[in-house]
C-alpha cells in the first residue's frame, strides 16, 4: 500500500474555519497513542465533517476523518495507509478554550 502524507487537508481545513467563524484555531498534536477510531467517534455522536475513505469487500477503511463535538473541538484523524493500526491525531480549538482542552484530551483517553 502506498503511503501518503499525514493531515493532507489541514491548511484548507484551518482556512475554512477562519473563513466561516472568523477565528484562527489553535492546534494540539496528540503525542500519545490513543485507540481512537472514526467508528468510536461516530458511536459517541461526534459529527463527521470530512472523510477520505477506501471501500473494500470487508467494509470501509478511513485514511482521514475530521469530527466535531458539541463544544466545537475538532478532531483530525490521519494515517499513512489503510494498513496502519493507529491514527495520528490533532485537535483544533479556539484559543479561549485552552483550559478546556486538557479535560477534553483526558476524556478522549477514556473513550472505548
Amino acid at each position: 500500500m502506498d503511503e501518503v502524507t499525514l493531515f493532507r487537508i489541514e491548511e484548507k481545513f484551518l482556512k475554512s474555519l477562519y473563513d466561516t467563524k472568523g477565528v484562527t484555531y489553535s492546534k494540539n498534536k496528540v503525542m500519545t497513542t490513543i485507540n481512537l477510531t472514526p467508528e468510536i467517534l461516530l458511536e459517541k455522536d461526534y459529527i463527521l465533517e470530512y472523510c477520505d475513505i477506501a471501500t473494500y469487500q470487508e467494509g470501509i477503511s478511513y485514511l482521514e476523518a475530521i469530527f466535531r463535538n458539541k463544544s466545537n473541538f475538532y478532531i483530525y484523524l490521519s494515517k499513512r495507509n489503510t494498513d496502519s493500526i493507529h491514527y495520528d491525531i490533532k485537535i483544533y480549538f479556539e484559543p479561549k478554550d485552552l483550559s478546556e482542552l486538557k479535560f477534553f484530551v483526558k476524556n478522549l483517553l477514556k473513550l472505548k
